[in-house]
């Protein structure tokens, strides 16, 4: 019972602050990939709500929260099942599609599979993490963009 306890307890600090709970577990690698996108997505809404005038824009903000919701559901849910009970993880191309549709949100898959060897597992978590950081950067310029647009159809 108490192992149940423990695991509810890290699916709500992956609710929280995705990354928290799988660390909170002892998987130290899924969990430190899921916290440095959190932290990129955290920063990023903070910056887009009382950053620079130029970055400041309440829609980014917004916009942010919806990938930052698309991280912490996947990762809270992989700590209630325990992903490695799933032979497909030990498959490369499972592992690719699910990289290139769920993105960081399969690190820990990646992780935990035997399908790569460790250099391969760093550089697609490089290659996955650089990519959130794009696309962040991309919502980070385009709120503004798309709320001073929203004021002109306004006015």
């Amino acid at each position: 019972m108490a192992e149940e306890g423990k695991k509810r307890l890290a699916v709500w600090l992956s609710i929280l602050a995705p990354g928290a709970g799988h660390l909170y577990l002892g998987d130290r690698r899924g969990g430190m990939a899921l916290l440095c996108v959190t932290v990129a997505l955290l920063l990023a809404i903070v910056v887009s709500m009382v950053g620079p005038a130029p970055l400041r824009s309440p829609a980014t903000a917004v916009l942010l929260l919806l990938p930052y919701a698309m991280l912490s559901v996947p990762a809270a849910r992989s700590l209630r099942n325990d992903p490695r009970e799933t032979p497909a993880i030990h498959h490369r191309g499972y592992l690719l599609v699910m990289l290139a549709v769920a993105g960081p949100m399969a690190l820990p898959l990646l992780w935990q599979s035997e399908a790569f060897s460790r250099p391969g597992k760093i550089v697609w978590t490089i290659v996955v993490i650089a990519i959130v950081v794009i696309a962040v950067g991309a919502l980070v310029v385009v709120g503004p963009m798309i709320e001073e647009l929203m004021q002109q159809v306004v006015v």
